[in-house]
């Protein structure tokens, strides 16, 4: 099972470092894996509202509104893939350094959260050079 959620993990990363190269460095191709169709399906519910609340105003902000979702969905694809990979080592290679340490995906969250963060606040320390 431990594999299993590391090679998600892996996937996961994989598929946002992907999209973010595609869609930052190469964006006249057209083509991404996640931000094009998620930044449609916004565009879409932003129409929808226009048309119901008959206000075309309210598509002005739409571009700015696909900007923060992109990138808010880039970052949870880096943050629960990088939990993913090391929840199995909660608890054997990852301590609490105080107290019995937590083992389970809430945790490898927030673990990898303030590692992304760079906050660094030591509740949780890494016993191998692995993580």
């Amino acid at each position: 099972m431990n594999w299993l959620t590391q090679t998600i993990g892996t996937g996961l990363i994989i598929i946002a470092a992907i999209d973010i190269f595609i869609t930052v460095l190469y964006p006249r191709t057209g083509n991404s894996i996640v931000s094009l169709p998620l930044g449609r399906g916004v565009w879409h519910i932003f129409r929808w509202l226009a048309r119901w609340t008959k206000s075309v105003r309210l598509m002005a902000y739409c571009g700015s509104v696909v900007l923060v979702v992109v990138a808010i969905f880039w970052i949870a694809l880096f943050l629960i893939g990088f939990a993913l990979i090391v929840w199995s080592m909660l608890g054997e290679e990852i301590v609490a350094s105080s107290g019995k340490t937590p083992t389970d995906f809430g945790t490898a969250i927030y673990y990898s959260e303030f590692n992304f963060t760079t906050l660094g606040i030591g509740d949780l320390v890494p016993q191998s050079t692995v993580c």
